[in-house]
C-alpha cells in the first residue's frame, strides 16, 4: 500500500505540473497492482474531463464511486455527466454529492450553476445562500454566488462578495472586471474607470477593459478621451468589422465623392447611428448605406438622397453598379459628425412613415389615447433590463383611461406578454402587420400612437426616431448611449428617460411612468 501511495503522490505532482502523460502512466500503474484503487480511478477521470474526453472520465469515475462513495468522485463524475449533456444524471451526483458532504462547496456550485442554466435561478440563490457562511473562504463559491446575486437583482450583496473575493484573491482577473461591471452600473463611473486600468494588462480582458473605461468616460460627458477608445467595440463585443478594404474615412479628412457606410450591430444600434445621416450628407457628396432590409424602405423614404441597400450576412456586398472610394462603420458616425453629442446635430429629422399603411390600421375607435407597449428584450442583459412582471401591475389603474396597442414581435411564438394585462384584456394587437419582419408596418403602426412605453430595444429606437412621444424604461445596466444624468437623450429628444435610482430598482421607475402617465392623460 505504501508503494501505491507513494506512486500516487508523485503522479499528482506531474499532474499538477501539467506533464498529463507522465501523470496518466503512473495512475494506471496504480491501477495494474488494484484495479479498484478509488483515487486513481477518481484521478484517471479528472485528467480524461481535463482532455474533454467525456465518455472516458465518466467510465472511469462511475468505477471510482463503485469503489468508494465518496463526494468528491460523485462532483466529478456530475461534471462529466453535464458536459457530456447529461444534465439530469449531473443533477442526481451533484445532489448526492452534497447528501454526503452538505457544504462540499465544489457540488453546490456546479449544482447552482446547472439550475442557473435552466433559468431556475431562485433555487440556484436558495442553495448558495444557505451555505454561504460554511463556504466564504472559497474563491469559485464566492464568484459564482456573487453572479447569482446579481442575476436575482442582489447587485449589492454581489459587491459584498466580489470584494470577499478580492480580498481572499486579489488579482483574480475574472472577480475584477465583474466587481468593474458593478460599480459602473451603480453610477460610480471614475472607481470602475480606475479599475478597468488595472486589467488593461491582462490577457483576454484588455480589449474588454479599454471598451468599458471608454463607456466610462463618454457617460460622465468626456467625450475627447472616451472616443479614443471607441473603435474597440469591435475586439470587446465580438462584432464582425465588416469592411471592403477601401480607406477609411475619418474628420480632416477630405470627403470622398461617395462613401460606403456599413452596417453593425442590431437593428435598434442601425436606427441611431442612422440619425447622423443628416450631418453626414453635409460633408459626403454621395453616400452609399448598409441597412437591415426590413429597415430599408422607412430609411429611404426619409433620406431620399442616400442610395440604401440590404444589409448581407457575411461579407458588405454592394450593388453591382455602386462605386465608393472610402468606408466608414455606421457606430463611427456619430464620434465623427457630432463627437459633442449636441441635441441640435442629433435627431433633427425624424423618419418618415408610410402614411398609407398608417392610415389602414383599425385602431380602437373610442375617443382614448393610444398608448404603445413594448416589454421583451433579448441579449446578455435581458434579465436586468426587463422589469419583473409585478411592475406592469401598476398600468391596470388607468383601465379604461387609454388604449395600450401591443408593440412586441412574438417571432419564436414562446413570447408571453404580461400576464396581468392579458388578464384584463387591457393589452390590444392590432391585425395585418408582422412585428418583426415587416418594421416599415411597425414604424407606420407607432407613428399613429399618442405615446410609447418600451424597455430599451429596438421598438424604443423606432419609436423615438419617428418623434413620437417615448418613455423609455431603463435600467441602470445600459449602455453609454443613454449617458448619465441627462432626462433626454440628444438623438430621440422627444423620448423621456425613466432611470433607475439604483440597479435592480424597478419601483422608481414605476413611480416616473405613472406620473408621465397622468400628464399625458390629463393634457389630453
Amino acid at each position: 500500500m505504501s508503494d501505491i501511495r507513494q506512486i500516487l503522490s508523485r503522479a499528482l505532482e506531474l499532474h499538477r505540473q501539467g506533464d498529463t502523460d507522465a501523470a496518466r502512466r503512473l495512475y494506471l500503474q496504480v491501477l495494474e497492482q488494484d484495479e479498484t484503487q478509488a483515487d486513481a480511478l477518481n484521478l484517471l477521470g479528472v485528467l480524461a474531463l481535463q482532455g474533454r474526453r467525456y465518455e472516458e472520465a465518466m467510465a472511469y469515475l462511475r468505477r471510482a464511486v463503485d469503489s468508494a462513495y465518496q463526494a468528491e468522485y460523485l462532483n466529478n463524475l456530475g461534471l462529466a455527466c453535464r458536459h457530456s449533456g447529461r444534465l439530469d444524471e449531473a443533477q442526481q451526483h451533484f445532489e448526492a454529492a452534497l447528501e454526503i458532504e452538505s457544504d462540499h462547496p465544489d457540488a453546490a456550485v456546479n449544482l447552482a450553476t446547472l439550475w442557473q442554466q435552466a433559468g431556475r435561478i431562485e433555487a440556484a440563490f436558495d442553495l448558495l445562500d444557505s451555505r454561504y457562511p460554511r463556504a466564504g473562504n472559497h474563491p469559485q463559491y464566492l464568484y459564482n454566488f456573487a453572479t447569482v446575486c446579481r442575476e436575482v437583482g442582489q447587485p449589492e450583496r454581489a459587491r459584498e462578495l466580489l470584494e470577499r473575493l478580492l480580498q481572499l484573491a486579489p488579482n483574480d482577473t475574472a472577480a475584477l472586471f465583474n466587481h468593474a461591471m458593478l460599480l459602473k452600473n451603480a453610477g460610480e463611473f471614475e472607481r470602475a474607470q480606475a479599475a478597468f486600468e488595472i486589467l488593461l494588462g491582462r490577457p483576454g480582458k484588455a480589449a474588454k477593459a479599454r471598451w468599458f473605461r471608454s463607456q466610462c468616460l463618454l457617460l460622465q460627458g468626456n467625450f475627447s478621451a472616451g472616443w479614443k477608445d471607441y473603435a474597440t467595440r469591435f475586439d470587446a463585443l465580438g462584432i464582425e468589422y465588416r469592411g471592403v478594404g477601401l480607406p477609411e474615412w475619418m474628420p480632416g479628412l477630405s470627403p470622398p465623392g461617395a462613401l460606403l457606410v456599413f452596417a453593425e450591430q442590431g437593428v435598434g444600434d442601425e436606427l441611431l447611428f442612422a440619425t447622423h445621416i443628416p450631418a453626414l450628407l453635409t460633408r459626403c457628396e454621395r453616400i452609399l448605406y448598409e441597412c437591415d432590409a426590413r429597415l430599408r424602405p422607412l430609411l429611404q423614404r426619409s433620406y431620399p438622397d442616400v442610395r440604401f441597400f440590404d444589409r448581407s450576412p457575411g461579407d458588405v456586398v454592394m450593388p453591382a453598379d455602386a462605386r465608393a472610394q472610402m468606408q466608414c462603420a455606421a457606430g463611427d458616425l456619430i464620434r465623427f459628425t457630432n463627437p459633442d453629442l449636441e441635441p441640435a446635430l442629433a435627431g433633427s429629422v425624424a423618419l418618415v412613415a408610410d402614411r398609407g399603411r398608417a392610415d389602414s390600421f383599425e385602431l380602437p375607435a373610442n375617443g382614448r389615447l393610444n398608448i404603445g407597449l413594448s416589454y421583451y428584450t433579448g441579449g446578455s442583459s435581458w434579465r436586468q433590463r426587463m422589469p419583473p412582471e409585478s411592475f406592469w401591475q401598476a398600468l391596470l389603474q388607468f383601465e379604461g383611461r387609454f388604449n395600450l396597442i401591443d408593440l412586441q414581435s412574438n417571432s419564436s411564438g414562446s413570447l408571453a406578454p404580461p400576464r396581468c394585462l392579458l388578464e384584463q384584456g387591457m393589452l390590444k394587437q392590432i391585425d395585418g402587420i408582422d412585428l418583426y419582419q415587416d418594421l416599415d408596418g411597425l414604424a407606420a403602426l407607432i407613428s399613429r400612437l399618442d405615446h410609447v412605453i418600451s424597455i430599451d430595444n429596438a421598438a424604443a429606437h423606432l419609436a423615438g426616431s419617428l418623434a413620437v412621444p417615448t418613455s423609455l424604461l431603463l435600467s441602470s445596466v445600459h449602455d453609454w448611449r443613454w449617458l448619465s444624468g441627462r432626462a433626454a437623450p440628444p438623438w430621440y429628444p422627444r423620448m423621456r428617460l425613466l432611470r433607475q435610482s439604483r440597479e435592480g430598482d424597478w419601483r422608481s421607475v414605476e413611480r416616473a411612468l405613472l406620473a408621465v402617465l397622468r400628464q399625458t392623460i390629463q393634457s389630453k
